[in-house]
C-alpha cells in the first residue's frame, strides 16, 4: 500500500527511500582528498634532516671515536653520560669517562675532557686531558 500525503501542491511518497545528493558526496570528498593532499606535499621528508645529527650530538660521537683510538680495548669500551658545554659559535667542551679493559683484562675507568671545534665538515679535537 503506498501512502501519499497532499501537503499544499507537493507530493510526499513515504515509501521511497530519501534522495541522496551525490553531488555533495562527490564534492566533499574531493575537498578531502585534496586537503590531505596539500598537508602530504608540506611535508619535508628528506633523508638529509632525519640523518644528520647536530653538532653536540657529532662532538660527543667524534670524542668517543677518538678515545676509543688511545684506550687498549676499544670492544670494551662503555661509556658514560657526557657533559656537553658550548664554549664558541662552533667549539665544544665534552666531559666523560669509559670503563674499559687493560692490558691485563681488567676494567678500568678513565676520565678525559677535550674541547672539539667544527670548521665546515671536519673537527679538531684540542685540550685532551686524560687520568
Amino acid at each position: 500500500m503506498e501512502l501519499k500525503e497532499n501537503l499544499g501542491n507537493t507530493e510526499i511518497n513515504t515509501n521511497e527511500p530519501p534522495k541522496t545528493d551525490y553531488w555533495f558526496l562527490i564534492k566533499f570528498w574531493g575537498a578531502v582528498i585534496l586537503g590531505i593532499l596539500f598537508l602530504v606535499s608540506r611535508c619535508d621528508f628528506s633523508s638529509d634532516e632525519v640523518a644528520q645529527p647536530d653538532n653536540k650530538v657529532r662532538s660527543i660521537m667524534y670524542t668517543e671515536k677518538y678515545i676509543e683510538e688511545i684506550i687498549k680495548s676499544p670492544s670494551t669500551a662503555d661509556f658514560g653520560t657526557p657533559e656537553v658545554t658550548r664554549i664558541g659559535s662552533d667549539t665544544y667542551h665534552v666531559k666523560n669517562y669509559v670503563d674499559s679493559e687493560n692490558s691485563f683484562g681488567a676494567m678500568i675507568r678513565m676520565k678525559y675532557e677535550c674541547d672539539i671545534k667544527w670548521n665546515g665538515n671536519d673537527y679538531t679535537i684540542d685540550n685532551v686531558i686524560t687520568d
